[in-house]
């Protein structure tokens, strides 16, 4: 049984960084998707006002070719 007078301060610390750090795994995440979210969003009205839509299809199923979209259109970070 655990006295609660007893303070670990390096289970404590520990217990600290590894929220921390699953906080930055999570705003990352959402960075990463706010990001290539609004990357995606220039690189389809593009396409969309040049009516490629059967590019938008090929972009959403091939990573190399969107890849490759984003580079040719200067999109890509």
């Amino acid at each position: 049984m655990i006295n609660l007078y007893e303070y670990d301060r390096a289970s404590h610390m520990a217990l600290i960084k590894e929220e921390a750090f699953e906080d930055g795994i999570q705003e990352g995440i959402l960075k990463g998707v706010e990001d290539g979210k609004s990357q995606m969003q220039q690189l389809f009205d593009i396409l969309s006002s040049e009516n490629r839509i059967d590019d938008i299809q090929r972009a959403c199923r091939d990573t190399e070719f969107l890849n490759n979209l984003l580079k040719k259109y200067n999109i890509k970070k």
